[in-house]
């Protein structure tokens, strides 16, 4: 509405998304970021609950090879408890499933409506203050095999062929992946730039592109990303701005999708989120805006 100095209509449509889909528990995000608080009092109730394990009886009963992984896996220490002392991850979380229309906090894109749930979020701790390149193959690869349609990361590391191939083989088992494109100024950083991820930049309150998100031929949609208020650790909630924010409000886009339209493949969804994107910038595909900024309605 302009409420923040900024141009009215700039956003993403999802006032009106709700009335049609406000997400599905059967439809799985995986967060992989540096932990999630999953206590929190905007976030627990859209928490992932591995259905195939008993929480705290030191056994791995769904035999995945992790042992009481209820909500996900620390893949930084090897333990059952993904919940981080840095506030990113907590704040990429809030953007895809903040619990919708409960009194307290923000509302998020696929967070249900009060006491109904919205999309389930499987939370992966990769690095507690910055990314760990060496175990990102491994979350991937837990997500896509614990049942995630989703996979969102908000990083960037150096190639590894490791990832590579968790990325190529994620995808073909129908796993939607997204990343931030990366806020260097300059052109998409990896892992965004891969073939079968979605790179996801950042716009502002005026629907122009932040001037530190990273664009180039590979970047193919934009999202919010720029004076973002979500939860933060302690039951908290604060703004930050990157395409780190930009990225998990595209996975809840398509997620939203998902929960309206769960036999979608994910290229098919990759290709209707380009299609119903609104357009920015030059006509058509730019380096710049991608397709377009997420429109979830």
């Amino acid at each position: 509405t302009g409420q923040s100095g900024g141009t009215s209509e700039a956003d993403i449509d999802a006032a009106e998304a709700w009335d049609i889909e406000t997400g599905n528990a059967n439809i799985v995000v995986s967060v992989l970021d540096s932990g999630t608080e999953y206590t929190h009092e905007d976030l627990a109730g859209n928490i992932w609950n591995n259905p195939g394990e008993v929480p705290n009886n030191g056994t791995d009963d769904d035999n995945n090879g992790f042992v009481d992984d209820v909500v996900g896996w620390d893949f930084e220490n090897d333990d059952n408890d993904p919940n981080g002392s840095f506030y990113h991850g907590t704040h990429v979380a809030g953007c895809v499933a903040a619990v919708n229309n409960n009194g307290i906090g923000i509302s998020a894109v696929a967070g249900g409506w009060g006491s109904t749930p919205g999309v389930s979020m499987m939370i992966g701790l990769v690095g507690t203050s910055s990314p760990i390149g060496e175990i990102i193959d491994d979350a991937i690869i837990y997500s896509a095999d614990n049942g995630a349609h989703i996979v969102t990361l908000s990083l960037t590391v150096s190639q590894s062929t490791a990832i590579d191939d968790a990325v190529e083989d994620a995808y073909a088992n129908g796993v939607f992946l997204d990343c931030a494109s990366g806020n260097d100024y300059g052109s998409v950083a990896y892992p965004a730039n891969l073939p079968n991820m979605v790179a996801i930049g950042a716009t502002d309150h005026n629907d122009s592109r932040a001037d530190f998100s990273n664009y180039g031929p590979e970047l193919e949609l934009t999202a919010p990303g720029v004076d973002i208020y979500s939860t933060q650790l302690g039951n908290s909630y604060d703004y930050s701005s990157g395409t780190s924010f930009a990225a998990p409000y595209a996975a809840g886009v398509a997620a939203a999708i998902l929960s309206a339209a769960p036999n979608l493949t994910n290229q098919e969804l990759r290709e209707l989120m380009w299609n119903t994107s609104d357009d920015l910038g030059d006509p058509g595909y730019d380096n710049y805006y991608g397709y377009g900024r997420v429109n979830v309605f």
